[in-house]
């Protein structure tokens, strides 16, 4: 909705102008996006899949020393979907409708499910979806493995 002229602004305003904090835009701005200094990726949705939101929240801190942090909202919906889906994993019986019928259902991508639900540590379910090694250390919890900042938060709102 901006013109190319407008979106190299912006791009430089971010990382030269200390008063540019904040950036509204949808995931087409991370096309391309080379800001260094852009310290939090904020999605108000989560994507399909855990790789498209990790994509997403890449262009965050590319610089070595700013601490980035990649936070998402998740509609009611969608966790209690994640919930029942890693429900059913574990118990495999199907779900009927009132009228017997198999109720139908959208899977959700199963890492996804995991990471969404994820009560202690982000980072950590992230790793094992992606059997990041060693998987010793980066599968610990948070404060197990000592990260002083969160990198990643989900809002599950009530």
């Amino acid at each position: 909705m901006r013109s190319l002229e407008d979106n190299q602004e912006i791009l430089q305003l971010l990382d030269n102008d200390p008063i540019c904090q904040v950036v509204i835009a949808t995931v087409a701005i991370a096309n391309g996006l080379n800001v260094k200094s852009v310290q939090d990726s904020i999605s108000i949705s989560f994507p399909e899949t855990l790789e498209q939101w990790l994509q997403e929240l890449g262009w965050a801190g590319r610089a070595a020393d700013v601490k980035a942090r990649g936070y998402a909202f998740i509609q009611p919906s969608v966790l209690a979907a994640a919930k029942k889906q890693l429900a059913a994993t574990s118990n495999p019986l199907p779900t009927t409708t009132k009228t017997g019928k198999k109720a139908p259902t959208k899977a959700l991508q199963q890492a996804k499910a995991e990471v969404i639900t994820e009560k202690v540590c982000l980072n950590a379910a992230v790793n094992r979806a992606f059997h990041n090694p060693p998987l010793d250390i980066t599968t610990l919890e948070c404060l197990a493995a000592q990260k002083t900042t969160p990198v990643l938060a989900l809002h599950h709102p009530q």
